[in-house]
């Protein structure tokens, strides 16, 4: 008659080491994929978020003095408290070659006759702490008491980037160019407009770069 024997205690402890170890490897394994997973959407919604706040930006600054038939002035061209003049004003100056702010103005339905900047025309962009709780945010001018709060240095901005995402620069860099037109006093500028901002542990940068012709007359 044939004994059956079991495992002895030695091989059912090194058999179970083994298995906590393999089953260790495994775990390791699985939070790995899970934390690159994780990270790679994260960077994703990042770059996604800044650039959709790039494009936002690009599109409307593009349109900057524009007037719809305007003929022998335009006062969607901005006056800085110097007197210079440009459709884009960095940190409240036409000259300034960089800021952190930028407002500017232009037609915004393409109605004819308009003379003047309405309320819906003003535009602006900054980085600020408006709500004062510390933390800079990326901020719209939002149109409040008319035109009152349309600068630089006014309250009533409004944040506008996702809570999620900590914006930690937002840098408008000005580069003016001659017109290539003899005789005119008009000028192109290129705007480069450099954003950053952090989503956990990830950082990212995007820049686009705006021309636009026709700064002043």
């Amino acid at each position: 008659m044939r004994i059956m024997k079991g495992f002895t205690l030695i091989e059912l402890l090194i058999s179970t080491f083994l298995g906590l170890i393999a089953l260790s490897v495994i775990t390791s394994s699985y939070s790995f994929g899970l934390s690159t997973s994780n990270n790679q959407l994260k960077h994703a919604s990042l770059k996604s978020e800044l650039d959709g706040i790039l494009l936002m930006m690009a599109d409307d600054i593009r349109r900057a003095g524009y007037c719809g038939d305007c003929t022998s002035s335009n006062n969607f061209i901005l006056n800085d408290v110097s007197g210079a003049k440009s459709s884009l004003l960095l940190d409240g100056s036409a000259t300034a070659s960089s800021g952190t702010c930028i407002v500017f103005a232009y037609n915004e339905d393409s109605s004819p006759g308009v003379v003047s900047v309405r309320d819906n025309d003003a535009r602006g962009y900054r980085w600020n702490d408006s709500n004062k709780d510390g933390k800079k945010e990326f901020e719209i001018y939002k149109n409040y008491s008319g035109l009152t709060n349309w600068s630089c240095s006014s309250s009533h901005w409004q944040d506008y980037n996702n809570p999620m995402v900590t914006v930690t620069q937002l840098d408008f860099l000005r580069t003016k160019l001659p017109s290539v037109k003899p005789g005119s006093s008009a000028s192109i500028e290129n705007l480069t407009i450099t954003i950053q901002g952090t989503l956990g542990t990830m950082t990212e940068q995007r820049s686009v770069n705006v021309t636009l012709p026709n700064i002043a007359p």
